[in-house]
């Protein structure tokens, strides 16, 4: 038997943690990262690390795409993957910021190493995008977190719902946070929030 089957077979069960649990609590999969790995050979690989090399905080990001999902994945040093998990438990990522995504990639020792969403029309209308501002601006007042990465380019259309796709640009709401947010009518809001 080769040594990663064998692995595989006999790996540890996964024991959720308190944050694993939230994340199924908020109606969310936890996907096994050994699984997604093997499922992933046979995906279309969509952006490599390169693909964001604008980012000062690259740690070889990849996405990949299977059928109708998209996978995101990092390595275990990505310093933003705690984003996503801190976002889904204090309720900012929901139904209504988030009806595409499926669920977390996790290994057996709760590491979050990505998520999957299902695949979305990159299309988004301004007038659409400015409604959806609302949206997030109420999350924002029930969750404290922002996403800091607030432009079109970063949602998606999904069964007729705008989804945010860049998961790991969310952060607890603070001065920096607001500072970095690139929508003015969301950071204006942002600002009033924390005042």
């Amino acid at each position: 038997m080769n040594i990663a089957l064998e692995y595989i077979l006999n790996r540890p069960r996964v024991i959720p943690t308190l944050d694993i649990l939230k994340v199924y609590e908020a109606g969310y999969c936890c996907l096994d990262y050994i699984s997604v790995l093997h499922k992933i050979r046979r995906a279309k690989l969509i952006l490599r690390g390169s693909g964001f090399k604008n980012f000062a905080n690259d740690s070889y990001r990849q996405v990949y795409e299977l059928g109708d999902r998209v996978y995101k994945l990092w390595r275990k040093d990505y310093s933003d993957k705690l984003n996503i998990v801190g976002a889904i438990k204090a309720g900012f990522y929901n139904q209504d910021t988030t009806p595409a995504l499926l669920g977390l990639i996790i290994d057996i020792n709760n590491d979050c190493y990505g998520y999957v969403m299902y695949k979305c029309n990159l299309y988004v209308q301004s007038r659409d995008f400015n409604k959806f501002i609302d949206v997030l601006i109420n999350n924002t007042q029930k969750s404290n977190y922002v996403y800091d990465d607030c432009i079109p380019q970063n949602c998606g259309m999904y069964n007729g719902q705008i989804t945010l796709l860049d998961l790991e640009s969310s952060s607890p709401l603070s001065e920096r946070s607001i500072t970095i947010c690139k929508n003015l009518p969301y950071r204006n809001a942002l600002e009033n929030l924390i005042k």
